[in-house]
């Protein structure tokens, strides 16, 4: 048979066995297919329903959600450090300021007893010298001061004596008064008097020539001036003189008298006081004496403190513990390290208990009212990952932290402190943390995911999938999470929302604002004009009838009402809202069309 033959017979209805095995093997294999793609697309469909019925949250595209009661937890996240509930503070004890020479590395596991500190020493060794010196130094004092006692029993002999010659000396000096130095003075005060006396009489003769002269035109004025002044300085030195010897013989002579007498009576009992005295000084210098031991013996006491600084130089583990480094006030540009500077009482390390751990965090003013004792939280820790934390609410600050308050006047927060439930040996003081305090749940309500609400002047919307559409619908929230947001108003049950969306649907809340104002617009611009009609109407004639011939038109107002929870078709928002119409003027039948509007 030919090549050519061979090839016509399939044409001409001849099957050769093996082509027809080939082709049932391909209509089986065909068939297997279709009944296996079959089988899958039922089992993807049942595998949909099944996580729908399930899971409903879950839903099978996951940009559009089917609104639906939902529960969720409202949360409010706050940043924060680790720190342990009780610790050790391990605070400098030695005077004024000091320099770090040697620290214990951080986060070291320590002992009881443990080297944690080293401080420079050389002031108080100074110090400690200076002392030294003082307490010899007081040692020959004391022996002074014993010297200086025994020469004051000396000298309160001589005082004695001295004492003696005072009042011999007093007598003499009020005799040598009376007999001699008043006597001289009260006639140095008589010749005063008489020379002021005279020197008047003069002065008054003159200035009486010096008028008659000026009336004459023969001197100046400055001349009878001076010629005045001069009687009346004359006058007052007389006065003067007289006051003085009034004063001599009234005062002076019976003051100076009376000095002279207690001089000597205060000689007389000066006498008596100094004996008296002797033996208060000796009591003094015995004082001094006994001083200057009290002395010797306090400034030895504080040799001892000096000594006893000297050991505080070496700060030991008073308790066993994790090393942390204490934190320094923000605005300080230092930290604990060695050769830093710190001062007495500044702890320099803190020994924290690992057993009870708590987390700090700031809440602002604006969200304290959320947060209240006992409230659960889940906390996060930097350096812990895939690990959550969980503890309680135990202290709220009841006053703002005034920490930065001259860089941020405005920023007022409080410090809350969440105790953790469970130790963890994974846990460090200071490290970074996020707490999310769980401040209210809410039960079965409708709620849109955070990421499907967007805002736009000032107010915020959704977008609903409706067929084929997409359209914007206002929306007022309640509580909120960090995912999920309840609904109030605005959407219903069963209503898709677009999780994610393209610019050109978000113009569509513009163009929807723009409506909303023209027609509000466009309503404010019919109520004007019917006002205005109402006050400008003809006169009528009878009641509810016009002149013959007018035509009276009444605008009768639809303003179209649309929810604010679903926005407007299109077509409809294309469509004025208000209308006006004309009505007949014939008759009584004409009503006033404005009141019934």
């Amino acid at each position: 048979m030919s090549s050519h033959q061979s090839e016509a017979a399939p044409a001409a209805g001849l099957w050769s066995w093996p082509r027809a095995r080939r082709i049932l093997a391909s209509r089986r294999l065909r068939r297997r297919l279709a009944i296996g793609g079959i089988a899958l697309v039922a089992l993807v469909v049942l595998g949909v329903a099944f996580t729908r019925a399930v899971r409903p949250g879950i839903q099978g595209d996951i940009s559009i959600y089917e609104v639906r009661p939902i529960s969720f937890p409202v949360t409010l996240k706050e940043k924060g450090e680790v720190k342990a509930k009780k610790s050790v503070d391990v605070k400098c004890k030695v005077d004024g300021r000091s320099t770090i020479i040697w620290l214990i590395p951080e986060g070291t596991t320590v002992k009881e007893g443990d080297l944690l500190v080293e401080l420079a020493s050389e002031d108080i060794d100074e110090t400690i010298e200076q002392q030294r010196i003082e307490v010899e130094r007081l040692k020959a004092d004391v022996g002074a001061a014993q010297s200086g006692y025994e020469i004051q029993l000396d000298e309160n002999k001589s005082k004695i004596r001295k004492a003696e010659l005072k009042l011999k000396l007093a007598k003499l000096e009020l005799e040598k008064y009376l007999k001699g130095d008043y006597q001289k003075d009260l006639r140095e005060a008589n010749l005063g008097r008489d020379q002021a006396e005279y020197a008047l009489k003069r002065a008054e003769e003159d200035y009486g020539t010096s008028r008659k002269l000026h009336a004459q035109h023969y001197i100046t004025n400055a001349t009878l001036e001076d010629d005045a002044f001069a009687e009346y300085k004359a006058k007052i030195e007389l006065e003067k003189a007289e006051l003085a010897l009034d004063i001599l013989e009234t005062y002076t002579h019976e003051a100076a008298r009376e000095q002279k007498k207690s001089d000597m009576t205060e000689a007389e009992k000066e006498l008596e006081r100094t004996g008296k005295e002797a033996a208060a000084q000796e009591a003094q210098k015995k004082a001094a004496l006994e001083s200057k031991r009290n002395q010797l013996e306090l400034v030895t006491g504080r040799l001892e403190e000096r000594q006893e600084q000297k050991a505080n130089c070496k700060i030991h583990a008073p308790a066993p513990g994790l090393v942390v480094y204490a934190s320094l006030e923000w605005w300080r540009n230092t930290r604990i390290e060695e050769g830093a500077e710190v001062h007495e009482r500044q702890t320099i390390i803190e020994l924290p208990d690992p057993s009870v751990m708590q987390v700090l965090v700031k809440v602002h003013e604006s969200k304290k009212d959320k947060i209240k004792l006992g409230q659960r939280a889940a906390v996060t820790v930097e350096g812990v990952p895939d690990e959550t934390f969980t503890g309680v609410v135990t202290q709220i600050a009841p006053l703002a932290d005034q920490g930065h308050r001259w860089l941020n006047p405005d920023l007022k927060q409080y410090r809350t402190e969440i105790t953790l439930d469970k130790p963890d040996e994974r846990l460090t003081p200071n490290a970074t943390a996020e707490a999310e305090i769980v401040v209210d749940y809410m039960d079965d309500v409708l709620a849109v995911p955070i990421q499907a609400v967007y805002g736009f002047g000032g107010e915020q919307y959704v977008f609903v999938r409706d067929g084929s559409d997409t359209v914007p619908s206002k929306v007022k929230l309640g509580a909120s999470s960090t995912e999920y947001a309840e609904v109030l108003e605005g959407v219903r049950p069963g209503q898709r929302i677009m999780m994610t969306i393209s610019d050109e649907v978000k113009q569509m809340l513009v163009d929807t604002t723009e409506s909303e104002n023209q027609q509000n617009h466009q309503i404010t611009k019919n109520e004007s004009l019917l006002r205005s009609l109402a006050t400008s109407r003809p006169t009528t004639t009878q009641a509810g009838a016009t002149q013959p011939g007018e035509r009276e038109e009444q605008p009768t107002t639809r303003a179209t009402t649309r929810s604010t929870t679903q926005p407007a078709p299109r077509e409809a928002q294309s469509q004025p809202t208000s209308q006006t119409h004309d009505q007949g003027t014939t008759g009584d039948a004409t009503t006033d069309s404005a009141s019934q509007d």
